[in-house]
C-alpha cells in the first residue's frame, strides 16, 4: 500500500485492537511471533556450469584484442552482475598443454574445474578467471560430460558453453554427448555461444543446443560476446523468486492440517494430474477467519525452472477449493490456464463470500505440463473485515486515461524476478530496463482509492536477427495478483502488430471499494514477459513510464468488532511475511505484551516497597 494509507490503517487497527490484545494475552491466546520459523526465500535459480574454451585458437587477435581476453572480460562482467544466491561454476579446457600433434593425447584430457559449483563469490571467481591462459586442444564433448557430472544429481540444471571452434578431440562427438545427456532423463538444458565461428563450428554448437533443449547465440566481437554470455546465463539461471513461511499441507482434510493466518506461505506441489477430478496429490490447510470477514486466498505457482517444454499436455494449472467447518464444499476456482513464458506464473484467486464459516483450503495442481517436476507455490492469505460503503463512490467502467510521455532522462532499474522483489515505480518517472528470453520482469505500482493506472512502454533496442517484438507481452495485476482488464493500444501482444515499438495501457476503472478487479487499494503490478517461442535467446531494452491519474477518494471504514470480541485472537502471520490487515499490528502485539509485563512488574515492585515501609514504620 502507499505509505499514507498504510499508516492510517495501521494506527486505526492498533487502537481498535489494543484492549482485545491485552485480554487475549492474559487468556494465553496469542503466540509470540518468535514461535514462528523465519520466512524462507526460495530463489528459483538453476545451478549452472559455464564451460569456457581456452584452446589455442582463442589466442587469435581479432576480438578486437585476443579472443581469450574478451572471453575473460565477458565472464568477469557476468559474475559482477549476478545475484549472490546464484549457483555457478566454471570449467575450462585447453589451458594445460600446447596444441601440437605430440600433445594431442594429453590435450584431449585437459579439462579443469576452476570454480566448483556454488553460490557466487564474485572477487574469488574473477581472480580465478584472470589467471586463465589459452594454449591447447578443444575436448568439447568430454567437457560437457564433466560439466554435467559437476551439477546436482537431480532437479533443473544448465550448462552454458562458449567456444570459437569445433571439437578437435572427438570421439565423443559433442552433439551426441548432448543428446545422450538429454536422453538420460536429466533435467538438463545446454545453451551455447559461438564466438567468431565459421559455418562448421556454428552448426556443431547449434546441434548441441538443439539436442539438449537449449538455445544458440552468435557473437562476432567482444561486445557481442559480453552480451551473448550474459543473455545465455540469465536465460539459464533466472526464474521466479518465491518467498514466504515454509509450510507443508496435509494429505487429508483434518484438524491436523496446518493453520494459515494472514501472510504469505511457500509449499511444494510434487506433480500434476491428468484431469482436475484426479487431484490425488491435493494438499489441505486450515484457515482462521473472524466472523463476518472475507478470506482472500491467492495461490501463485511458478514454472519449474529448467523444466523442458517437451512434456506432454498444454496446461499448467492450479485449483483452489474452500470447505466449511463441517467439511462441506462452499467455493472453488478451477479454470484452466497455462503460463505465457518459461519464467511465467499461474495465479488463482479465491474469495470466501459464499461461505458461512470457511475453515479448510484445498490446493491442487492440474495438468500434465511439467507434471513430473515439483513446482513451488506461494499462498497469500488476506482477511478483509466488513465495511460501511454507504457514502463511497460506486465502481464504474471509465474511458482509458491518457498515456504518459517519457521524460528526457531515464533511471536504469533491473526489474524484479517475482512479485516479492518487484521494482517500485514512482508516478511520472521514466525507467530503463531489459528483459531476456523466457524471463518475466516485475514492477510495483502503488495505487490508492480513486486513482487509475496508465503506462507507456517503448522498446528501444534489441538483438540483431529476426524481428522479436511480437514475443513480448505485458500484464497488470491487482494486489491479490489477479490479472485485471486494461484498455490497450498497440495490440494485445506488445509490440508486434503494424511494426510499432510503443505500447500503452490504462485501467478500465478507478480503484474503488466493491469493484470486482479494482476493489483493493495497495500495490498493483506490471509484468513484462519475453516468450521464447522461436527457440532463440535475445534481450530487449525498454523505457517505462507510469502515472496514477485521478483524485484520491475516501476508502471504506472497516468494522473490527469481530476481532475485539474474539479470544483467542486469529492466527498471526509469520514475522516478515507479506503485510495484510492484521500483520501490520504484529509489532504492536509484541509491545502490548511487553508493556503489560513491565506494568505488572512495576506494580508488584511498588506494592513490595510500600509494604516494607509500612512494616518498618510499625516497628
Amino acid at each position: 500500500m502507499t505509505t499514507d494509507v498504510t499508516s492510517r490503517h495501521r494506527s486505526r487497527r492498533t487502537v481498535a485492537l489494543s484492549s482485545a490484545l491485552l485480554l487475549a494475552v492474559l487468556a494465553g491466546g496469542i503466540s509470540s511471533p518468535s514461535a514462528h520459523a523465519a520466512p524462507s526465500d526460495t530463489s528459483a535459480t538453476v545451478p549452472t556450469m559455464i564451460v569456457l574454451d581456452a584452446s589455442g585458437s582463442m589466442l587469435a587477435d581479432d576480438a578486437p584484442g585476443l579472443r581469450i581476453d574478451a572471453a575473460k572480460q565477458a565472464v568477469t562482467n557476468l559474475v559482477s552482475g549476478l545475484p549472490q544466491n546464484s549457483e555457478l561454476g566454471l570449467i575450462v579446457y585447453g589451458t594445460g598443454t600446447g596444441n601440437s600433434d605430440a600433445e594431442m593425447a594429453a590435450g584431449c584430457e585437459d579439462i579443469k574445474t576452476l570454480v566448483p559449483l556454488g553460490p557466487v563469490n564474485a572477487p574469488s571467481f574473477i581472480s580465478t578467471v584472470d589467471g586463465i591462459q589459452a594454449s591447447g586442444y578443444t575436448p568439447m564433448g568430454s567437457a560437457l560430460r564433466a560439466a554435467a557430472d559437476a551439477l546436482p544429481a537431480d532437479g533443473p540444471r544448465s550448462i552454458v558453453l562458449v567456444s570459437d571452434g569445433i571439437d578437435t578431440c572427438a570421439p565423443p562427438p559433442p552433439c551426441e554427448v548432448a543428446a545422450e545427456l538429454a536422453a538420460g532423463g536429466l533435467d538438463l538444458v545446454i545453451h551455447t555461444v559461438g564466438f567468431r565461428v565459421d559455418d562448421d563450428a556454428r552448426a556443431e554448437l547449434e546441434c548441441i543446443a538443439q539436442a539438449a533443449n537449449g538455445t544458440y547465440k552468435d557473437a562476432g566481437d567482444s561486445k557481442e560476446l559480453d552480451d551473448a554470455l550474459r543473455v545465455q546465463v540469465d536465460h539459464a539461471i533466472n526464474g521466479y523468486t518465491a518467498e514466504g513461511q515454509p509450510v507443508t499441507g496435509a494429505a487429508e482434510m483434518t484438524e491436523d492440517a496446518p493453520l494459515l493466518g494472514e501472510g504469505q506461505y511457500v509449499d511444494t506441489l510434487e506433480n500434476g494430474s491428468m484431469l482436475p477430478v484426479d487431484r490425488e496429490n491435493a494438499k489441505f490447510y486450515r484457515l482462521d477467519v473472524p466472523e463476518g470477514w472475507t478470506a482472500h486466498v491467492s495461490a501463485t505457482m511458478s514454472v519449474p525452472v529448467g523444466a523442458s517444454d517437451e512434456t506432454d499436455g498444454w496446461y499448467f494449472n492450479l485449483s483452489l477449493e474452500l470447505y466449511e467447518a463441517d467439511m462441506s464444499f462452499c467455493a472453488s476456482q478451477v479454470s484452466m490456464s497455462s503460463p505465457d513464458t518459461r519464467a511465467g506464473v499461474t495465479t488463482k484467486v479465491l474469495h470466501s463470500n459464499e461461505c458461512e464459516q470457511p475453515t479448510y483450503l484445498q490446493l491442487a495442481r492440474d495438468g500434465q505440463k511439467f507434471s513430473d517436476v515439483p513446482a513451488t507455490v506461494e499462498i497469500l492469505i488476506r482477511y478483509e473485515p466488513p465495511a460501511d460503503a454507504s457514502d463511497l463512490p460506486t465502481p464504474e467502467v471509465l474511458e482509458a486515461p491518457a498515456e504518459p510521455e517519457h521524460n528526457d532522462s531515464a533511471t536504469a532499474v533491473p526489474g524484479g524476478l517475482s512479485y516479492n522483489e518487484a521494482t517500485v515505480l514512482a508516478a511520472g518517472e521514466t525507467y530503463e530496463s531489459t528483459v531476456v528470453t523466457g524471463e518475466t520482469r516485475y514492477f510495483q505500482i502503488p495505487v490508492t482509492w480513486g486513482q487509475q493506472i496508465a503506462y507507456t512502454i517503448t522498446f528501444t533496442g534489441k538483438d540483431s536477427g529476426d524481428n522479436r517484438w511480437s514475443d513480448v507481452r505485458m500484464f497488470t495485476d491487482n494486489p491479490l495478483r489477479e490479472k485485471i482488464p486494461f484498455f490497450i493500444s498497440g495490440g494485445s501482444w506488445a509490440p508486434g502488430f503494424g511494426g510499432t515499438e510503443e505500447y500503452g495501457a490504462g485501467s478500465e476503472e478507478k480503484v474503488r471499494y466493491g469493484s470486482e478487479y479494482y476493489g483493493l487499494d495497495g500495490d498493483y503490478y506490471l509484468r513484462v514477459q519475453a516468450d521464447d517461442t522461436q527457440g532463440d535467446a535475445y534481450e530487449l531494452t525498454f523505457l517505462l513510464t507510469m502515472i496514477t491519474p485521478g483524485d484520491i477518494e475516501p476508502g471504506p471504514v472497516y468494522d473490527y468488532s469481530a476481532i475485539e470480541s474474539s479470544s483467542p485472537m486469529p492466527a498471526q502471520a509469520p514475522e516478515g511475511s507479506a503485510e495484510s490487515p492484521r500483520t501490520a499490528v504484529s509489532g504492536a502485539m509484541v509491545w502490548v505484551v511487553i508493556g503489560a509485563v513491565i506494568l505488572l512488574a512495576a506494580a508488584t515492585g511498588t506494592w513490595v516497597v510500600v509494604r516494607r515501609r509500612k512494616e518498618k514504620s510499625h516497628e
